[in-house]
């Protein structure tokens, strides 16, 4: 049954799973999948209406987690304002949805089999929209010219993966963690560091 056969209340039940299985599977790969149905509120046999295993689980997440980071792509606009304007915008709409892209930025990144390992797999080859911002933040001034637009792309991620690993690791708020990041991405990126407030 595909997702637009379900009912609303089906809708909410495969979402609250596809959430729980991302929580879940993110920190813990091995994690049974009764605890995926017991976060998510439902009873395991719940869970396998919706889902035979957990390789049709990890499936549907990678499809869901990639919609996502396709609707942050959409939402950023990269084609306005200047090239560092454009990738904070992007990094802003990405760090909105951590709480779903944990998928690709948590132990399970590691773990062979779980899914496909890399970010690069969940977006494919690096985005040129997101190249084409970074070269032309290069080229109006916004952008150190000293870095390469893949270098910006990477750093991005390398900056989301430490938003998302700050709180629990230093006992920081989320609100701190995000925070925090922006203000390195900025700096980080900027033709002129000293001009980010």
């Amino acid at each position: 049954m595909s997702e637009r056969d379900l009912s609303p209340t089906q809708q909410r039940t495969r979402a609250a799973l596809l959430r729980a299985g991302i929580e879940v599977l993110s920190n813990d790969p091995s994690a049974p999948l009764g605890e995926v149905a017991s976060r998510a509120g439902v009873a395991r046999s719940t869970l396998h209406r919706y889902f035979a295993d957990k390789t049709a689980l990890t499936a549907a997440i990678t499809e869901f987690v990639t919609a996502e980071h396709d609707d942050a792509l959409h939402r950023a606009d990269l084609t306005e304002g200047t090239g560092l304007d454009a990738l904070r915008r992007l990094a802003l709409e990405l760090m909105d949805r951590l709480d779903v892209l944990a998928w690709f930025l948590g132990p399970a990144l590691l773990v062979e089999g779980l899914h496909s390992g890399s970010i690069d797999d969940m977006t494919g080859e690096p985005d040129p929209a997101v190249l084409d911002a970074a070269a032309r933040g290069i080229a109006d001034g916004s952008i150190d010219p000293a870095l390469s637009p893949q270098w910006c792309e990477s750093f991005v991620w390398s900056v989301l993966f430490s938003a998302n690993h700050a709180p629990a690791a230093s006992g920081m708020t989320t609100t701190e963690a995000r925070s925090q990041a922006m203000r390195s991405l900025l700096k980080a990126l900027a033709a002129d560091p000293a001009a980010v407030r």
